[in-house]
């Protein structure tokens, strides 16, 4: 009995030692293809909890919200597809646009943007955002309040809460709204390991209500995702296996009972939207790549009836974005867009507005 306990704990003790040393090569390779880019990333030396490259490592959880970014984050970022942007939250949770040079007119009030990832500016540095841009072009102060993952409604809800909350004085008001997305993901009570608000359909009213943890939620799957976030071999080994990371996923994801159809959602939003007490209110439209297909074509254009019907400003990209080459869209899209995207945006944005 004594001799297979000691078996079992060279067994333990060889296999612990096994995965340090996959952590270790893991690091080193990556701490090697930062320096390649001129961009040492030595935390990994030394850094227990590293950036993952499954889930955002830059958000925090929010009673109303269910996630904010979090206050004072400022990090260079070396995730996939990101470039080694660097990444800055000011005090408020609002992503930084590092127009440090400006000085801005005194006569003008803020501009308040909300809206998903293509808003807050996945993948680009914080100089390089379209509320960056705009804010250059306006010599006026933009609030970069947008959060990647959000949807519609909850970006909305976002701008009820600064609204109310901030003592910014806001004159006009941007939502941006990722057509094909945004809606649906206002379905959601859970979305990833956070809980999210939710826009049903109850006692004959569309309401937004919070979602709330999942009970029943797979304790393996909770325990990967946790320890993923000091682990860069299992955030390799996850990306490898998609069939494990797409369970993981699904796991994380609950859709709200009774929840509303996309255009019961759009019409909350715009019921919501004239409930702002703010001077001026835009819809901006913002597309994926394949900005062609059928059900997104079918969701702009009740999008575009809709708030012409009730006299909502709508700041459509579409229009600026198709005429361009499948080559030259490569160069406006990187799965987000690229800076260049983003200056396409901020120039249409501008334009509309009439600087």
């Amino acid at each position: 009995m004594n001799r297979f306990i000691k078996k079992l704990l060279l067994f333990f003790i060889y296999f612990l030692l096994l995965i340090i040393l996959l952590e270790i090569l893991s690091r080193s390779y990556y701490l090697l293809k930062t320096c390649n880019n001129n961009h040492c990333n030595y935390k990994l030396l030394y850094k227990l909890n590293v950036q993952n490259f499954l889930f955002i490592s830059y958000i925090q959880k929010d009673k109303d919200l269910g996630y904010t970014p979090i206050p004072l984050f400022n990090d260079i970022i070396y995730l996939p597809r990101w470039n080694y942007s660097k990444l800055t939250v000011d005090i408020n949770g609002f992503r930084s646009n590092d127009n440090f040079s400006i000085e801005f007119s005194k006569n003008k009030n803020s501009i308040l943007a909300v809206g998903d990832s293509f808003v807050f500016g996945d993948q680009v540095s914080n100089n390089q955002t379209w509320p960056s841009c705009l804010e250059r072009e306006i010599k006026g102060i933009v609030i970069n309040a947008g959060v990647s993952g959000y949807g519609s409604a909850q970006s909305l809800l976002r701008a009820k809460i600064i609204l109310k909350e901030s003592n910014i004085k806001i004159d006009s008001i941007i939502l941006s709204i990722l057509v094909g997305e945004d809606l649906d993901r206002d379905k959601y009570y859970q979305r990833g390991i956070f809980p999210s608000p939710a826009v049903i359909k109850f006692d004959g009213k569309i309401i937004q209500v919070m979602g709330k943890e999942r009970k029943n939620t797979n304790k393996y799957f909770v325990s990967l995702i946790e320890f993923s976030r000091y682990s860069i071999f299992l955030q390799l080994y996850l990306r490898y296996d998609k069939a494990l990371l797409y369970k993981i996923l699904n796991e994380a994801t609950l859709v709200a009972p009774f929840h509303a159809s996309n255009e019961e959602i759009f019409s909350f939003i715009i019921d919501e939207i004239n409930y702002l007490d703010v001077k001026n209110k835009y819809i901006l439209l913002q597309y994926p790549f394949d900005l062609d297909r059928s059900f997104l074509q079918k969701e702009r254009d009740y999008i575009l009836k809709y708030s012409k019907l009730h006299n909502i400003n709508i700041i459509d990209t579409y229009d600026v974005l198709q005429k361009f080459s499948d080559d030259d869209k490569k160069k406006i899209w990187d799965q987000h867009h690229t800076p260049y995207g983003n200056e396409i945006v901020c120039n249409q944005i501008r334009d509309y507005l009439k600087y």
